[in-house]
């Protein structure tokens, strides 16, 4: 006669106990998974910021290393004139600089290429020739922003030395520029940034 086999299953303490360990697991898992794309999320943001910050400074520094006559200022100035100079030992938010060439801004009240830091709006502006060429040298549409929106700029200083024309001083003109920003729009991104840059101006000093 053969006997019977019993079919034991899973005890109630066993259940529990696999589901904890399971829950645990899992919890672990999607903590690590959490950060993992946390990360991935902050390298994008900043390298979209830095991507955007990187084409701004590039055309600001060509526009000052190949221009001349470089006039700095602590607030957003009218149009210099074209032989106008001055240095700044200490950090200023304006700069302006006399186009090397016409090809910008022919035919706009003035051979100089403006840069302005707001710290209200926190971005960087740009103002070719007088504007609009209309002689009008502060109206607001004649600067246009640089920096994209997903970019806070939180300070922006220009240090211009040696911009004494001629040779006796053995120095061409430059211009360090800081800037430091944050990301902008990108929530819940704390991508911070500080570029400094040194521009030798290109035209012989004479």
């Amino acid at each position: 006669m053969q006997g019977l086999h019993s079919q034991a299953g899973f005890s109630l303490i066993e259940l529990l106990v696999s589901m904890t360990i399971f829950t645990v697991v899992m919890t672990m898992a999607t903590s690590t998974l959490l950060v993992l794309l946390d990360a991935n999320s902050k390298a994008q943001n900043m390298q979209a910021v830095m991507n955007d910050l990187t084409i701004a400074i590039d055309s600001m520094t060509r526009e000052i290393r190949t221009g001349y006559n470089y006039v700095c200022n602590s607030g957003r100035a009218a149009v210099e004139a074209d032989t106008a100079t001055n240095n700044c030992s200490t950090g200023q938010p304006y700069i302006s600089v006399v186009e090397a060439g016409d090809s910008l801004t022919q035919g706009l009240g003035s051979s100089r290429i403006s840069y302005y830091y707001d710290s209200a709006d926190q971005v960087i502006y740009r103002r070719v020739g007088d504007g609009d060429g209309d002689g009008n040298t502060n109206e607001d549409e004649d600067w246009i922003a640089i920096t994209a929106p997903n970019i806070n700029i939180t300070a922006t200083e220009f240090i211009v030395t040696d911009t004494t024309t001629g040779l006796t001083d053995g120095e061409q003109p430059s211009v360090t520029v800081f800037i430091t920003g944050e990301a902008g729009d990108l929530i819940e991104v704390d991508a911070d940034f500080l570029v400094q840059t040194t521009v030798v101006q290109r035209p012989l000093d004479i």
